[in-house]
């Protein structure tokens, strides 16, 4: 038997659900929740070759689904 090594390239979208005060308190908790969770997808064999992430776009549950408190 012969051990290989397989490239994969992929795109993905990623949802990272946090509370914060507002917007960019948000996307800094979910950037660096990713950072810390994204180590343990690449283990047993699987290597990751290039990383490049941020958080772009946003979305307010709360306003969204009309649950805010005011």
């Amino acid at each position: 038997m012969k051990n290989y090594q397989i490239t994969i390239g992929y795109k993905a979208v990623i949802c990272v659900s946090v509370k914060a005060s507002n917007e960019q308190e948000a996307k800094d908790i979910a950037v660096k929740k990713f950072a810390q969770k994204k180590d343990t997808i690449y283990r047993n064999g699987i290597e990751l070759q290039y990383d490049n992430f941020k958080a772009d776009g946003i979305l307010d549950m709360d306003a969204t689904w009309n649950m805010c408190d005011e």
